[in-house]
């Protein structure tokens, strides 16, 4: 078995706007403190109590963003690693994460795609990548 055979137990996770369960569905969010928190035992705050703006709120949305990733070890871009958040512009605002799996490669979740992999260097979301995070309990 190869190092991420275990990313198939994330695949084709429904998306739900706010999901924080496996079974309900998850949003970008909960799909990144699931994996932390099951593969890595790393526990982030779930924001399960927040109050999810509507998709036309994004300023709001990416406010509370900002403030937050201040919290994380900002990681150069090229020393990326497995299981490091990655930042992402949507309707031009930073309001996406996803989890790097290997260079070039995330697993992500959005409103009109379950839990995927995908490529962040490629054409659709190469220009869109803010920055790559690191939790401090990971380093």
């Amino acid at each position: 078995m190869g190092t991420t055979d275990w990313l198939a137990a994330y695949i084709g996770i429904p998306y739900r706007t706010g999901g924080r369960d496996r079974d309900q569905g998850l949003d970008c969010w909960g799909l990144l403190c699931l994996i932390w928190r099951e593969r890595f035992g790393i526990d982030e705050p779930r924001y399960e109590t927040y109050e999810w703006a509507s998709r036309t709120d994004n300023a709001r949305v990416a406010s509370i963003i900002e403030s937050e990733r201040q919290r994380y070890i900002d990681v150069p871009a090229g020393q990326e690693i497995l299981g490091d958040a990655i930042l992402l512009r949507l309707r031009g605002h930073p309001l996406h994460v996803g989890m790097v799996v290997s260079p070039g490669l995330m697993i992500h979740t959005h409103e009109r795609t379950d839990s995927c992999l995908d490529r962040y260097d490629g054409l659709e979301w190469s220009k869109r990548v803010l920055g790559f995070y690191r939790p401090q309990a990971h380093d």
